[in-house]
């Protein structure tokens, strides 16, 4: 099973690079610009006056490097977060960048890379939902212990953020990765709905460790039931063009905002749409066809060739596998992983490779900036910012409200 594990991080590897130059971009205005796409993506004909926005192709992103080191921090005990968060101090302090050599990194992981730079003096809650944490605990399938695992994955995502929707979306796609390995269910479709009520079953046996986390179990067992209802919906849906309809009209539910993609930054969405692109796609296909999806194109394309590569075996395009920036290094830290006996050594592979990596990046991302006018917000004067505040009022008034002015002007 440690060898499935290992294809299954190096899918995913390649799948958040294959998303990451189209990280923010609409589907809609990536079919326009590129048509098709195949391999990486240098986004630049996508971005005309965006260039602020662009990113290398074949290189991937702080979800793999999270990915990596999370890797090194595991085996088949345990979690030791100890040594994962002295890995990522470690890691912060060998590049120039703000944030060390982690690239592209989201708000909640910049929350925690900011707790550890400031001696963990600053204060850790961060209660926003975040998707790119999910591939990051892919590792820890290498556990064995039911148990252990389970609170393992909650510990190590509550470092990130308190957000229940991203603790029980990551719990569970641990559990998806796990059945679909074992081949539980004929379809990834279904296999995603026994796994939802297979864990709403777990959750309520695990409710005293659960408490012990620091986490309600009454909130996490509603958080399950979306997904149980969600996938069960799914699955006895059959026009396939009604999917992400389906997923963004239960995630407005939850979220009091409109939805119209199942791209955007929340588990709710990401991890059902990985589900249904999976379900849907030849497997050789889905990092293209993730990757197209825009939006959060490096969580949904690691996650979906994840969820591939679990049910079907590795299967890697050429296009994907020779182009990736520093494959030799990868290929190196994926043997290392098959190798218990050598995963202390990934952490001095990241740091000795990676750093050169987000400096060159650097470098390339101010070379093409070069000479673009920085646009300065103009400074406005008291009498613009009252004239707006009173128009706001005024357009913010009921029609009761007018119609009484109005009486009361009469008089």
């Amino acid at each position: 099973m440690d060898k499935i594990i290992v294809d299954i991080i190096f899918s995913s590897i390649i799948g958040d690079a294959a998303g990451y130059t189209l990280n923010g971009l609409k589907k809609s205005h990536i079919k326009a610009v590129f048509k098709d796409i195949n391999g990486y993506v240098d986004p630049s004909p996508a971005l005309k006056n965006n260039m602020h926005r662009w990113k290398k192709p074949g290189l991937y992103s702080s979800i793999s490097q999270n990915i990596l080191i999370t890797a090194a921090s595991v085996d088949r005990k345990g979690l030791n977060l100890n040594k994962y968060i002295g890995s990522v101090q470690n890691a912060l302090e060998v590049c120039e960048s703000e944030f060390g050599i982690f690239r592209d990194s989201g708000e909640a992981e910049k929350n925690f890379f900011s707790w550890i730079k400031n001696g963990k003096k600053t204060d850790l809650q961060y209660i926003n939902p975040c998707s790119r944490l999910l591939p990051s605990i892919i590792p820890l399938l290498f556990i064995k212990d039911e148990q252990v695992r389970f609170i393992a994955a909650i510990n190590y995502i509550s470092l990130f953020t308190r957000n229940t929707s991203t603790i029980v979306g990551s719990i569970l796609f641990i559990e998806i990765l796990k059945k679909l390995i074992q081949k539980e269910g004929n379809s990834i479709l279904e296999i995603a709905l026994h796994s939802a009520e297979f864990l709403r079953n777990k959750l309520i046996d695990y409710q005293g460790i659960i408490f012990n986390t620091g986490h309600n179990p009454d909130y996490l067992i509603s958080n399950i039931d979306y997904y149980s209802k969600l996938f069960k919906e799914l699955y006895t849906a059959k026009d396939p063009a009604l999917y992400e309809n389906i997923i963004c009209g239960h995630a407005e539910k939850r979220n009091k905002n409109k939805i119209t993609r199942g791209s955007i930054n929340l588990p709710d969405t990401i991890l059902p749409m990985s589900v249904i692109l999976s379900e849907c796609s030849d497997p050789e296909n889905i990092y293209k066809i993730a990757a197209m999806e825009g939006g959060s194109a490096s969580s949904l394309t690691a996650i979906s060739s994840a969820i591939i590569s679990a049910f079907y075996g590795r299967n890697i395009p050429e296009e994907y596998l020779n182009s990736l920036i520093n494959k030799k290094r990868i290929k190196s830290i994926i043997d290392m992983l098959a190798d218990d006996n050598n995963r202390g050594l990934i952490i001095d592979e990241i740091i000795n490779g990676e750093p050169k990596l987000t400096i060159k990046e650097l470098e390339e991302f101010k070379a093409k900036n070069k000479g673009i006018p920085v646009v300065k917000k103009k400074k406005r004067e008291r009498g613009d910012i009252e004239s707006d505040l009173s128009k706001h009022v005024v357009e913010s008034w009921t029609k009761f409200d007018k119609a009484k002015w109005k009486k009361e002007r009469k008089k």
